[in-house]
């Protein structure tokens, strides 16, 4: 008897160790699956101290977007290029830093022994901001500029502007127009003056001979 109750015993603890040893591989089939979702969804982002570049990374660190502001298209190239990669690169950093602590969770509980070796380390970067130094200074805005002057178009000119009507007294008197002379090279003649018609005689009265009383 003392035979069979030590093989029972033994039984059972076996059964419950590899029941133990199943649900431990479950967990740890589980943990990791979520883990890979939770870091396949992992996003790094990172921007200059100016806010004028921004960039977002994946998982792995490949970049998948990257903003930058109008006004950098006045920078230098080199400057540009050089903060845009500083900026990438603590993209990256931000991405797998997250990985990673997710995979440390794990560990921590112990329900992985260690990390999966092919987890990326994160880049090392420089502590300081990035920032550019040749960009232009921002426009003002209305506001700051305060009202403005207006000024004529130069489309234009005063050349080609109408004179403005004239008003009242100052209205212009309608001009008349004469044909234009010829010229002839000589003085043009002058119009003969009227010819004076003579004084007109008193009518002369009948001959003396008519007042003569007939003699009959």
């Amino acid at each position: 008897m003392a035979d069979e109750d030590d093989l029972d015993e033994r039984a059972a603890r076996l059964l419950a160790q590899s029941e133990g040893i199943h649900e431990k591989a479950v967990r740890k089939r589980q943990a990791l699956e979520w883990a890979e979702r939770r870091a396949a969804a992992v996003e790094g982002t990172a921007a200059s101290a100016d806010g004028l570049i921004r960039a977002t990374v994946d998982e792995t660190g490949v970049l998948t977007n990257l903003e930058l502001a109008p006004r950098v298209h006045g920078t230098r190239p080199g400057e540009l290029a050089r903060a845009i990669t500083a900026v990438v690169r603590r993209a990256a950093a931000h991405a797998r830093d997250q990985v990673r602590a997710t995979y440390d969770g794990l560990r921590n509980e112990g329900v992985i022994a260690e990390l999966p070796p092919n987890l990326l380390a994160a880049p090392e970067v420089d502590g300081g901001p990035v920032t550019l130094a040749s960009v232009p200074p921002p426009a003002a805005s209305a506001e700051e500029r305060g009202p403005g002057i207006l000024r004529p178009s130069t489309d234009e000119s005063p050349a080609s502007l109408p004179d403005p009507a004239p008003s009242g007294a100052e209205e212009e008197r309608p001009r008349i127009m004469r044909p234009a002379t010829e010229s002839t090279g000589t003085a043009p003649e002058e119009p003969a003056e009227p010819e004076t018609p003579a004084p007109r005689r008193e009518e002369e009265g009948p001959p003396s001979t008519w007042l003569r009383r007939p003699n009959w």
